[in-house]
Formats: structure tokens, sequence, C-alpha cells
């Protein structure tokens, strides 16, 4: 049986309804994100409640949150899958398919040759130094507390640094 577990009073986010405080939401986005980044696979909801010290309610309202902000991403079965934050136009329709479908190619002829043979559309494709200037930043104090989200301009104005283009990123040119 899980004891609750006092949390340290918080300001309540005024749209949600039977809500969690904003400072519960916040330690429990530690929690999910702090264990991506040290063990590579999403906490367990008992883990999320170790570190967060909050109590199994709190956990599954603050996940829902997270999720309903597109900070993290659940399978039917509401179990973390991800925790990937991209504002791109299309990507949300289905991150799943989005991030799974991400490829590295030695060629121009080697992308050719993929889309001829799996009938796959043509994505957005860059080059190994556009992709480690999107990567090498774009995590940057996403394990501060409390962790300030890229506003939609910030990751245009992020995506635009990088060196990306085009509508697959929301960069009108």
């Amino acid at each position: 049986m899980t004891t609750p577990r006092p949390t340290t009073a918080g300001a309540r986010n005024p749209g949600r309804s039977g809500a969690v405080t904003d400072e519960v939401v916040e330690r429990v986005r530690r929690a999910i994100y702090e264990t991506f980044a040290s063990q590579g696979h999403p906490p367990s909801r008992q883990h999320i409640q170790d570190l967060a010290a909050v109590d199994e309610a709190q956990v599954n309202k603050a996940v829902a949150e997270l999720a309903a902000q597109r900070q993290l991403v659940r399978d039917q079965s509401g179990n973390i899958v991800m925790a990937h934050p991209f504002p791109m136009d299309e990507a949300w329709n289905d991150v799943v398919y989005t991030c799974s479908n991400q490829r590295l190619f030695c060629s121009e002829r080697c992308v050719q040759a993929w889309l001829a043979s799996t009938g796959h559309a043509r994505g957005y494709v860059m080059d190994l130094t556009t992709l480690w200037r999107l990567a090498s930043g774009w995590y940057s104090g996403r394990l501060d507390s409390p962790y300030q989200r890229k506003d939609p301009q910030g990751a245009v104005d992020y995506f635009r640094s990088a060196g990306l283009q085009g509508p697959f990123w929301g960069l009108r040119n």
C-alpha cells in the first residue's frame, strides 16, 4: 500500500481540473527526465514516486499533464514511451512514428535507394554537421529546475541558428 507523502505548497495552474500543483508536476518531470538522462529508458511509476516524493495519484495526474503539454509521450496503456519536446509542424500527429523513422545515410544516393526500396516519402534531410548543431543544444537546461521550455519562437530561433530550413521545422522562408 502506498502512503501519500506530503508535498510543499505550490501554485495551482487554474486551467487544470482536480489538478496537482505546478511544483509537483515539475518534480515529476524532473524525475522522468533524470531517469532518461542517466539510464536511457523511462522510469516506472514507483520510481517516479520515489524520486519526486509524491503519491501514485499525483504521479498519474502529473504524467497526464505533462503529456497534455507534449513534454512526453505515452502508449495506449498510459506508460511513458519518450520525453521529446519537438515543435515541428506535423511530428506530434504521430511522434512515435516520427522518431522511429529518423535515419542516418552515407550519401544522397543511399537516401534515394532507401526511398525506392521502402516506398516512403522523402522527409527532411540534413548533413551530420547540421544534425550536430541541432542536437548539441536542444536539451540544454532540460534537467534544470524549474525547467523553462522553449516557447515556439525560441524553438524557431534555435532551429534557424542550427541551419535548419523549411516548413518541416515550422520555418517560413
